[in-house]
């Protein structure tokens, strides 16, 4: 499957993966993956996002603080 995605989807999984791992999130949830979007910085998302009038900075530290309170998917809540 990971086969049918172009180099720049495969790059925002990569990112988002790190996120997860940043955050320290056992799993990779859609705002990993915004997260991933908005580092990488260009693309469709991005320009709609911009035409929104959406302050992507604002986003991505809304995401980051949302992802950060949640401690129910926390690499020490993983069962061994």
């Amino acid at each position: 499957m990971i086969n049918r995605f172009n180099q720049r989807v495969l790059n925002i999984l990569k990112i988002s993966q790190q996120e997860a791992e940043r955050l320290h999130s056992a799993v990779i949830k859609s705002e990993h993956v915004m997260l991933g979007i908005l580092r990488e910085g260009h693309g469709r998302a991005i320009e709609a996002l911009q035409q929104q009038g959406v302050d992507t900075d604002r986003l991505r530290l809304t995401l980051e603080q949302t992802l950060y309170n949640t401690t129910s998917d926390s690499w020490d809540s993983v069962p061994n």
